[in-house]
């Protein structure tokens, strides 16, 4: 489920990213957070055997959040209320 969502996601920005690369970037680093179940991060120990899904797919969105000017990180949902004021 959460496959197709990230992979439609990445298609979408990845469509505009000629017209966003034509009219300029700010330079200044947007931080974006996708929020996941714990047990899908590296170290912790009862990781789920499709973890590694979800680092390819990370893998591939962080290139192209660059490219719009966005560091892209996966948190623990458990940990949103915490760090939410350090993303924008």
């Amino acid at each position: 489920m959460i496959s197709k969502w990230i992979r439609g996601l990445f298609f979408t920005v990845h469509r505009a990213r000629a017209f966003r690369m034509n009219k300029g970037m700010n330079k200044d680093m947007k931080k974006v957070a996708i929020l996941a179940s714990g047990n899908l991060l590296p170290g912790h120990p009862d990781l789920r055997s499709d973890a590694f899904e979800l680092e390819e797919e990370i893998g591939k969105l962080r290139p192209t959040f660059a490219a719009y000017g966005m560091k892209l990180d996966v948190l623990n949902w458990r940990d949103a209320p915490q760090l939410a004021d350090q993303y924008d």
